[in-house]
């Protein structure tokens, strides 16, 4: 039944962009949260979408959206913890500047980790041109 469930909120999310846009999804990521909720925060497994312009997360289990512009972002590191939760795989971590101004950061374990680095690193490259 939840595979059902979260089949379909991942169909719900795609239908929200126009899929020749969509550079790379993964209906897998597992989310360590937002530095700046520190430990106030659910984790959990989403959908993580990037397009051209950004990089978008709905979590399965609650309405959590997070939405970061491919210009706000200001570096990509691959930490195996974050917020002192650990992992044994390298995590994804993107430092950005949220939409108050401020630095922030966001961390997910993906899979193909290698693949999501290098289209991010030529797409915060072709900002900065």
């Amino acid at each position: 039944m939840l595979k059902r469930l979260f089949k379909k909120q991942i169909n719900n999310v795609l239908d929200k962009f126009d899929k020749s846009k969509i550079l790379k999804v993964s209906a897998r990521a597992n989310f360590f949260g937002l530095e700046s909720k520190k430990s106030r925060q659910l984790r959990g497994n989403g959908i993580l979408i990037l397009t051209k312009n950004e990089l978008y997360f709905s979590m399965f289990l609650s309405k959590k959206v997070i939405e970061i512009p491919i210009s706000s972002i200001k570096s990509i590191e691959t930490p195996r913890s974050f917020l002192k939760k650990s992992y044994l795989m390298r995590l994804l971590k993107i430092n950005f500047i949220d939409e108050l101004g401020q630095e922030n950061s966001v961390a997910w374990v993906l899979e193909n980790l290698d693949e999501w680095i290098e289209i991010l690193t030529k797409l915060m490259k072709s900002e900065l041109d």
